[in-house]
């Protein structure tokens, strides 16, 4: 994670089989990493240390002072005893306090898109958007079978501090709806790009709407103009 001005951040990345010792930074600890936890790597703002292990014990470098930092977070799949399967990775992001995957797409009202091998597309709120509504506590859902079109309001979702509007990223077809977000609406700000997923679709015009879209360096201006209006407003 990214360390607050002064503090000390933590590398982590245990090795299947053996355990980790990480030397508290500053008077602090030891902390001991079991065999088989995976960690993501840190970055402290303005002249910290950061400690870090990667199974051997060694210690980090001085942290960078910096306001976006990539956070490596492998999806492990089970490993057969005599066939090792190698883990997908996917590239984390963070701008500010923000993650932001840099393999998603992301429209201007903060639905990301995350298109499947099999030519449809995973639907969701982002990171941003969580973070400054606050804890979601009703949900409207759009239904299974509906046609939408690109910027069309399919759906609501109202927090403790406002509804907002659920907007159609691509245009297509509603195939699938996550249906526990109806048990535990919550998801969307626990796990807001796992199980917090909102909808599937079928994508009608996909070559042509992904070009409205964001990814990659785009992301950052974007989400660093939004942050600045937040800030205004205070």
């Amino acid at each position: 994670g990214c360390g607050r001005v002064g503090g000390h951040g933590t590398d982590r990345r245990g090795v299947t089989g053996r355990d980790s010792r990480i030397m508290g930074v500053g008077g602090g600890r030891a902390v001991r990493v079991k065999a088989g936890e995976v960690g993501v790597r840190g970055y402290n703002r303005v002249g910290a240390n950061a400690a870090s292990s990667n199974g051997d014990g060694r210690r980090g470098g001085p942290g960078a002072n910096l306001h976006k930092c990539y956070i490596i977070v492998p999806t492990l799949t089970p490993v057969q005893p005599q066939n090792e399967t190698i883990p997908q990775v996917t590239t984390m992001v963070m701008i500010e306090e923000y993650h932001l995957p840099d393999d998603l797409y992301y429209h201007s009202e903060h639905a990301w898109v995350k298109l499947e091998e099999d030519g449809t597309a995973r639907v969701g709120m982002n990171d941003f958007y969580q973070r400054t509504a606050g804890d979601t506590t009703y949900i409207d859902l759009p239904f299974e079978g509906d046609e939408v079109e690109q910027g069309e309001t399919c759906g609501k979702i109202q927090s403790a501090k406002w509804v907002g509007k659920f907007v159609a990223p691509l245009s297509g077809e509603i195939i699938e709806i996550n249906e526990e977000l109806e048990d535990d609406c919550t998801l969307i700000n626990t796990d807001p790009y796992g199980n917090g997923w909102i909808m599937k679709m079928r994508p009608s015009s996909l070559d042509e709407e992904l070009g409205s879209l964001m990814k990659g360096p785009s992301v950052e201006p974007w989400i660093m103009e939004k942050i600045a209006e937040i800030q205004s407003q205070k």
